[in-house]
């Protein structure tokens, strides 16, 4: 069996080779650059001396032999530098995927920069979006827009079964295929640096000029160019002594400059084409060349770039070559001498127009699914790159008192293997709460955030940290990272009460599924007993809802509520004091918090503290 340790060595292995080779191709490289160098110093220093000498065979001589060896070297030259640029690449994508495994957020490019809204019920608790977020580890997309749609996966309240369902197959299929994944991320990272940005694209698809009038325009220049043409060749070679070519050479000016100005400014939004288009035919091609199972969940989703007479690539290699052709007349003396044989400006126009009409009936289809495609690769390397991880069991809406979660060996995705601490949790039923003791640091608010993190990404269609994990339908909402907000005059306490409350009134839409609450350090933010009093009110406010969750606190009046009722269940963190200091096991443990080490701990830092510790 695959463990994550096996992988991880494997990726490390790959790196090795691949610096390696890129080490000697840069010795390589830079002996080639050498060589060159001197064999032109060489050759020019050698044609010198045969023309001072008054040898100009010589010096042709030295010159034919410096084109046929220097012809070779360079071009053997330039495939050592893609080669290199490959390795390069590989080792930064191998890196990448290490950092990933290893959570080093350091080593991996920048997060998204794109906050949820600050309602949002769970993203900001749960650190699903930002610098060093379940987003950042997962994130693999190299547009713009596909990293965004795996941010809209991960932010869903509550998605379907069957849509989590059809994603965790396209996972399942994708999982295996790294080879795949890893060149898709080669394709792109070739052309560019940077995210691909498609909005300009896109919105690029939707402007147009009055193609009619192209189309009058074009037929007309043409002719007026061919006569022009014609009559200057003519009156050269003295066939007509009468300069006609002026009159239908001014004709022509008049007219194309008189209708000159939306084709230029047609010419020039496309200059921003050639870099969009380069990142686009690389990544596309790579896709409509794989060869996906047929009948496959994948097949099926990347058939409008598959499936097409006329793939992709090709289409987009035609729109660069337009766009070369309109790059010729940035050249001012270029340009003239173009735009006065035949009407280059126009003609350009006409067939961008025309590309543009093709484009617009199925670009936004071929990026609708190269964003899926990122969004999902990215949820698959996750899962690859932890073989211990398992696909959820996504059950369907059952009858409430069998809903819940039921999870094996759960652990924390932004917790390091190595301290990460896994737990078995249990909660079926609807108005079931679990309430959760224990002093600070003991766990309860990472286990709260393990269990949120994990339904992220069962619902998204990727793996979880466990070694089994059925889950029912939920709207997930959590109460863990309030803060206060100076600018809307907001307290800690008041903005806790919101969310509070916001929790309650999700639960009494009863035509979507129950809800699923994580809620830290219950009123936190009011005195001992006024925290009490309100504690034990919106427990028992809970308990009449459709929902279920779990409470964390440190008021162990509250565990009593357990007596009244089988549907609170208590739960705990035990510490135990060490060489003067506390210890942690991370272990969840069934029943209320017996241990009590706080004052001991205080006593032991030398605080005043009078109370009987022993």
């Amino acid at each position: 069996m695959i463990t994550r340790t096996i992988r991880l060595r494997s990726l490390q292995n790959a790196l090795r080779r691949y610096q390696t080779r890129s080490a000697r191709l840069e010795a390589i490289d830079q002996r080639l650059s050498n060589y060159r160098l001197l064999f032109f110093l060489v050759c020019f220093i050698a044609a010198a001396a045969a023309v001072f000498a008054g040898k100009e065979a010589l010096a042709w001589s030295v010159l034919a032999l410096f084109i046929i060896v220097f012809t070779p070297v360079v071009h053997r030259h330039r495939r050592i530098a893609a080669s290199l640029q490959k390795h390069r690449l590989r080792s930064s994508i191998i890196k990448e995927l290490v950092a990933r495994a290893e959570l080093d957020f350091s080593a991996l490019p920048p997060a998204l920069q794109e906050q949820p809204p600050p309602d949002h019920p769970f993203a900001i608790d749960l650190d699903i979006t930002g610098q060093n977020s379940l987003h950042h580890l997962l994130d693999l997309a190299a547009s713009t827009r596909g990293s965004k749609l795996l941010a809209d996966w991960l932010l869903e309240p509550a998605p379907p079964v069957a849509t989590s369902r059809r994603r965790q197959k396209l996972v399942r299929e994708l999982q295996p295929l790294h080879i795949f994944r890893h060149r898709l991320l080669m394709n792109y990272r070739t052309a560019s640096d940077n995210r691909m940005e498609s909005t300009a694209l896109r919105n690029w698809l939707h402007r147009d000029v009055n193609s009619k009038t192209l189309r009058r325009l074009v037929p007309l220049l043409s002719g007026l160019a061919l006569i022009t043409d014609a009559g200057f060749v003519l009156n050269s070679l003295a066939i007509i002594t009468t300069p006609v070519w002026i009159y239908s050479l001014v004709l022509y000016a008049l007219i194309y400059l008189f209708n000159m100005g939306p084709t230029k400014n047609l010419l020039q939004e496309s200059t921003f084409l050639e870099d969009e288009i380069r990142k686009l035919r690389g990544v596309l091609g790579h896709i409509e060349t794989w060869r996906f199972r047929e009948g496959s969940q994948l097949a099926s989703l990347c058939e409008p770039i598959t499936a097409g007479t006329s793939m992709p690539s090709r289409q987009l290699h035609a729109i660069r070559l337009l766009g070369a052709a309109i790059g010729l007349r940035m050249n001012p003396v270029m340009g003239l001498v173009l735009n006065l044989i035949l009407p280059w400006d126009y003609l350009c126009a006409l067939l961008l127009q025309r590309f543009r009409r093709r484009l617009r009936e199925v670009l936004p289809e071929w990026l609708d699914v190269l964003q899926k495609i990122e969004a999902l690769s990215s949820l698959a390397a996750f899962a690859w790159l932890n073989p211990e991880s398992v696909f959820p069991e996504l059950e369907k809406q059952d009858a409430p008192q069998s809903a819940g979660l039921v999870a094996r060996q759960l652990g924390h995705p932004l917790i390091h293997a190595q301290e990460r601490v896994n737990n078995d949790f249990e909660l079926r039923g609807v108005g079931k709460v679990v309430i959760i003791t224990g002093s600070n640091m003991a766990g309860k608010s990472t286990f709260l955030k393990t269990i949120g993190c994990n339904m992220v990404l069962a619902r998204a269609g990727t793996t979880v940290l466990a070694s089994s994990f059925r889950l029912s339908p939920f709207r997930l909402y959590s109460c863990i990272k309030i803060s206060d907000s100076i600018s809307d005059g907001f307290s800690y306490f008041y903005a806790e009460v919101r969310r509070l409350k916001s929790i309650l009134d999700a639960m009494e839409n009863r035509d979507e599924a129950p809800v699923f609450f994580l809620i830290d350090e219950i009123f936190r933010g009011t005195n001992n007993r006024e925290r009490l009093i309100g504690s034990r009110a919106y427990l028992r406010a809970l308990l009449d809802k459709r929902a279920l969750g779990l409470v964390s606190t440190h008021d162990l009046e509250l565990v009593h509520l357990a007596d009244d009722t089988d549907s609170i269940l208590n739960y705990h963190f035990r510490e135990h004091v060490r060489d003067g200091r506390m210890v942690f096991d991370y272990t969840l443990r069934p029943g209320p918090c017996p241990t009590t080490n706080a004052l001991k701990i205080m006593q032991l830092e030398g605080l005043p503290v009078q109370a009987d510790v022993e």
